[in-house]
């Protein structure tokens, strides 16, 4: 494996609430150097995939970047202080209503890493209960099932557009069949 590059300084170029645009300024090993830009983010995230006996769990969430509500599932932000474990159940109860006595760690994903530090720890949630816990969405989040016959049609639905939830969908194929 190669060398990666020496990081001799970070400058923040712009910064709002969720992210800031950093130069970082670059030392490569063949003696090059060069300044990249990033998006720095407020921190990891997680997305849950609520599975039930039937199929899955899917929310409608209007998304600022296409200004169109996307098919996603449940995600969002970890706390300072908040394990990737916790969020997720936490995000359960906020966003779908439902606590879960089974959340199983799949993968951690990144976005655009040659862009962006953004990480986002993935979990499958299965067996759950009723628990609504208040959340920080500004309008309740409309709730659809899909049945698991219908993972192959999804993966072309015109309503999902972010690469992470077509990640989650062939992952969840791939667990049916294991």
């Amino acid at each position: 494996m190669k060398q990666k590059p020496e990081i001799r300084s970070v400058t923040t170029i712009a910064k709002g609430q969720l992210l800031a645009i950093e130069g970082v300024e670059l030392q490569f090993p063949n003696g090059k150097s060069a300044t990249f830009e990033r998006i720095a983010t407020a921190g990891p995230a997680v997305m849950v995939v609520p599975i039930t006996d039937e199929g899955l769990l899917m929310v409608h969430e209007y998304a600022v970047g296409t200004d169109r509500y996307e098919l996603g599932f449940v995600k969002g932000r970890i706390d300072f202080g908040e394990s990737p474990e916790a969020a997720a159940l936490r995000e359960l109860k906020e966003e779908v209503g439902l606590g879960a006595n089974e959340l199983t760690y799949v993968r951690e994903m990144h976005g655009v890493p040659h862009y962006s530090d953004f990480r986002m720890h993935l979990f499958f949630a299965r067996d759950f209960y009723p628990e609504k816990l208040q959340g920080d969405e500004i309008e309740p989040l409309a709730q659809s099932n899909w049945r698991f016959d219908e993972i192959d049609d999804l993966l072309y639905h015109h309503q999902i557009n972010d690469p992470r939830v077509l990640l989650a969908l062939c992952l969840v194929k791939k667990w049916l069949k294991d």
